[in-house]
């Protein structure tokens, strides 16, 4: 075999790889992604009925569980998001329970977030 039809064949090859490796990516990621997009979604939940239990009592509180609860049932929207986000949602969520009171403008922040998400 010439050197000329080795090199040929050694970059259509890897052209060929290429292609159906990103083919592939593209196609079946989703499939791939969905056991640990389930873990960190339910790591999420867990982790803020736990944070919901210390806080102060208030009607703020009251309506952040309702709002919480309503995500919960209808999560078809936050398991099309990706990691980073669920992440980020729950970085949201720590901040808004550092002190252990929730205010107007973090439970208007929070309807927002959600309202957003259902986009």
């Amino acid at each position: 075999m010439k050197k000329g039809c080795l090199i040929r064949l050694i970059i259509m090859s890897t052209i060929f790889v290429a292609i159906a490796l990103f083919y592939l990516q593209q196609k079946f990621d989703n499939i791939f992604d969905l056991p640990k997009q389930e873990f960190v979604l339910q790591n999420l939940r867990n982790e803020i009925d736990k944070k919901l239990d210390f806080v102060k009592d208030s009607p703020q509180k009251i309506n952040l569980e309702k709002i919480v609860d309503n995500a919960k049932t209808g999560l078809g929207f936050i398991k099309d998001l990706p990691t980073d986000q669920i992440n980020n949602i729950r970085d949201k969520f720590d901040e808004i329970f550092s002190d252990s009171i929730i205010t107007q403008k973090e439970l208007n922040y929070v309807r927002q977030l959600f309202k957003k998400l259902k986009k």
